[in-house]
Order: C-alpha cells, then sequence, then structure tokens
C-alpha cells in the first residue's frame, strides 16, 4: 500500500491507450495509485478504493453498495447515462465526465457516416469484395438540408465540417446557441426539421425526454429518401419503428455507431443493404483517447489534491 488514494481502472477502453505499468506511472505522477481491472472482477474488492475510472458499465445501486470508500466516479467518455446519479449523489459520490473532449472525433465518425451513407461506399466495397463491378448510384451531398439535433459542441463541430459542401442547415434544440446560427445554422422545430432534412443527425444525451424522441409518429414526417445518422446512444431512436421505415422506404438510410443493445448479437439492421453499423467507435482515434486518458488522471489528481483523500 502506498498511502496514496487508490483508483480503479474498469473502462476498457481507457485501459486501451497504454499498457498497465505505462499507466500506473502516470497515475503515481499524479499523486494517485492505478489499480486495473473489470468491475466483475473487482466486485468484492471494490471498498478499498477511493475513485473509480468507468466506462459505459452499468452503475446503479448494487455496485454503489459495495463502494464503501468511493469519493468519485469518473466516466470515461461525456454521457453519464450509465450511472445512477441520484444514489451516487445520496452516499456524497462525485459524478466527473469529459462533456465536449470528443467533440470533434464524434463529429468526424458522424460526417463520415453521412457521406458513406450517401454515396454507398460500405454497399460498393462489399460488392466489389464479393467479386461484383456493379455501378450503384449515390446521393450528393451538395445543396441538401442537414437537420442537426442536438447544437451543443458535436453539432457544432459537425455544421463546421459540412461548410465546404454547400449544405442548408437546420437544428433543433431545446437550448438554442448563438453560435450555431453565426455559422449559418437556422433553428427550426423538431417536425419542421424532420420534413426539411435530407440528412438527420443526432447529437443529444440519453435522458428520459430524448428516450423514443424519433419514434414511428416522428419517422412518418421524415422524407422516403432521407438518411437518419446516430452517433449519440441507442434508444434515442426507436429502431423497431425504423426499421420498419428503412424496408418500406428501400430509398432511404440509416448509419448507426450505436445501438440499444451493443452486445454484437441483436442487431435489427443486419440483413438491409441501407444501413451502416459499427461498433460504438465515434470517439476511438488515437489523439482523443489519449487526450481523454491525460485529462481524466488530472482531473482525479486534483480531485485529491483539493483535500478529499480519506
Amino acid at each position: 500500500m502506498t498511502g496514496l488514494p487508490k483508483i480503479l481502472v474498469a473502462s476498457k477502453t481507457c485501459r486501451t491507450v497504454m499498457d498497465d505499468a505505462a499507466a500506473g506511472a502516470v497515475f503515481l505522477q499524479h499523486g494517485l495509485e492505478g489499480d486495473f481491472g473489470f468491475l466483475e472482477e473487482k466486485q468484492e474488492s471494490l471498498g478499498i478504493y477511493e475513485g473509480i475510472i468507468v466506462g459505459t458499465e452499468p452503475i446503479g445501486e448494487a455496485e454503489l453498495e459495495s463502494m464503501a470508500r468511493v469519493k468519485v466516479i469518473h466516466k470515461f467518455g461525456v454521457g453519464t447515462d450509465n450511472i445512477d446519479l441520484a444514489p451516487a449523489q445520496k452516499r456524497g459520490i462525485a459524478v466527473i465526465s469529459l462533456p465536449g473532449i470528443n467533440s470533434g472525433a464524434v463529429a468526424e465518425m458522424a460526417f463520415g457516416l453521412m457521406l458513406a451513407a450517401a454515396r454507398r461506399i460500405c454497399e460498393g466495397d462489399r460488392c466489389v469484395r464479393g467479386g461484383s463491378w456493379a455501378r450503384i448510384k449515390g446521393r450528393s451531398l451538395s445543396g441538401k438540408t442537414l437537420g442537426i439535433i442536438g447544437t451543443g459542441a458535436i453539432g457544432r463541430a459537425l455544421c463546421a465540417l459540412v461548410s465546404g459542401f454547400n449544405m442548408n442547415i437546420v437544428g433543433f434544440d431545446l437550448c438554442e446557441n448563438q453560435n450555431f446560427t453565426a455559422m449559418g445554422g437556422r433553428y427550426t422545430g423538431l417536425s419542421d426539421l424532420l420534413k426539411e432534412a435530407d440528412f438527420i443527425s443526432i447529437h443529444v444525451p440519453l435522458t428520459e425526454q430524448t428516450r423514443g424522441l424519433i419514434g414511428r409518429t416522428e419517422l412518418s414526417l421524415v422524407k422516403n429518401t432521407a438518411i437518419i445518422v446516430n452517433t449519440a446512444r441507442g434508444g434515442i431512436v426507436d429502431e423497431g419503428a425504423l426499421l420498419e421505415f428503412l424496408v418500406k422506404n428501400s430509398g432511404a438510410g440509416a448509419a448507426f455507431d450505436v445501438l440499444e443493445d451493443e452486445s454484437g448479437r441483436n442487431n435489427p439492421f443486419r440483413e438491409l443493404d441501407n444501413v451502416i453499423v459499427t461498433p460504438h467507435i465515434a470517439a476511438y482515434d488515437y489523439d482523443t483517447l489519449a487526450r481523454m486518458f491525460d485529462v481524466t488522471v488530472n482531473n482525479l489528481g486534483t480531485f485529491f489534491r483539493d483535500g478529499n483523500h480519506a
């Protein structure tokens, strides 16, 4: 035992940034002792840690009950929808995340998915790998309307990325941002956005208010040639309703980096050629992950230096 605050690195993604020995040295530089293991492995010994770094692992009552000494849970990412915040707060546990840190990477992914779906790039790749050379016709982005649902850091970063494509940009957000309009965006209601947009990109957090935000009623307003991109969270779009929409409208498309079930076993869109699905990798680039690691460890070091150590 070093006497330093002991931190469990439970996030699978965090542990891919560098090997345990190198990561441990970084923790020590910040006055912390890093330990490495997944929650399911450490369930019986969670009581020895004062801080935990988590990814998408669910943190509910059962896990919190085992965290007798934990003073801080740090999310290795932006959204905290996997952490039961009320009971954590009741126990005096601080919850820290990394808002905005991966906005550029996620916006790039959204743009890449939008372009890949419009030009049917993945479908063309499968065609050639299968021994064919079909002339697959796609759609251009220029002159089309992009609807951005959620104009926070990621939505605005996407707005900047498409600036060279001569797109009309409309946005919907409960909290309008003047920077979005300064970039050429125009705010409208959700229904109007869904009716107008040729491309719809989703960038809102998953909350009780946004769960099922895009369902059958909303999809009934969408153009039958529209492409829907989701790099936010599974559950914001009703996947059953979207499946029906895409089967009925073969000229439409979707590109998702997130699903409600991300085990890889239950992809409802597996058989559809007009859908691209990637395994929640929007923030997975080397530069972004390294920056996330540095900021996370620094945040925890600051937290305990400010007098939160037992």
